[in-house]
């Protein structure tokens, strides 16, 4: 049986101790900590992990692609929380089976005490924790709701199989035109690439990344209105 933390992350991913009027970069979930990994307790409404497939339930294994297991709270959050705008990859669990995501992270600002449900110019209050003892905002701009591109679980419509600085595998379950990206963990592209027709099932993609750098990418792909992607290491 895992061992649960009991301090509840009611703060999206940043820590556990008693503050106020605290601001950081963040996803926007609520979580438990386990000895395997994070267990999501909720899932801000307004924030990029709302607009993704996690919910409440859901099991956080690791975070780019690194093993939350036997991580202390303080160890996992400094994995979650970061620079604003850049990109993580989050590896999941439920009872689909073991999925990603990834999110950018937005400025956050949280709360607590008698004036966790004050005004605060150019920011929307999005959510209320700790049985209204923190009141949670985002800049007013990112608080809407976004219309963003289905992110879809590995081993459906489109997913990769392998990606190597001259070639890129991936599946599709249809037949249309698909635009792949790479970016780096600043989200930055670094590259665009197009297929006008792709098959069913096997694809490859020819390509010459021979001149990128050594490090971790972000390698996407969107056709017909889905989103799939995933984290990458270049050597």
């Amino acid at each position: 049986m895992r061992k649960i933390n009991k301090c509840i992350l009611t703060m999206l991913a940043i820590g556990s101790a008693a503050f106020a009027n605290e601001e950081f970069g963040g996803v926007g979930l609520s979580v438990l900590n386990t000895s395997n990994g994070l267990s999501i307790s909720e899932v801000i409404p307004g924030t990029p992990a709302a607009a993704s497939n996690l919910k409440a339930g859901d099991f956080i294994v690791a975070v780019d692609n690194i093993s939350l297991e036997g991580k202390s709270l303080d160890e996992s959050k400094e994995l979650l929380r970061g620079i604003v705008n850049k990109p993580i990859e989050i590896t999941y669990m439920n009872e689909d089976g073991v999925n990603t995501a990834t999110l950018r992270r937005v400025q956050m600002f949280v709360v607590e005490g008698e004036n966790q449900k004050v005004a605060m110019e150019g920011k929307e209050l999005v959510a209320v924790l700790d049985n209204g003892k923190k009141g949670v905002y985002l800049s007013a701009k990112e608080a809407k709701p976004v219309e963003m591109k289905k992110q879809v679980k590995t081993g459906d419509a489109i997913s990769f199989k392998e990606i190597s600085r001259n070639e890129i595998f991936f599946t599709s379950s249809e037949k249309s035109s698909a635009i792949i990206e790479i970016s780096n963990i600043d989200g930055k592209q670094i590259a665009q690439l197009s297929m006008k027709q792709t098959v069913v099932g096997n694809n490859i993609l020819k390509w010459d990344g021979s001149k990128i750098p050594n490090g971790q990418y972000i390698v996407s792909i969107t056709q017909a209105g889905k989103f799939y992607s995933k984290s990458i290491i270049f050597k």
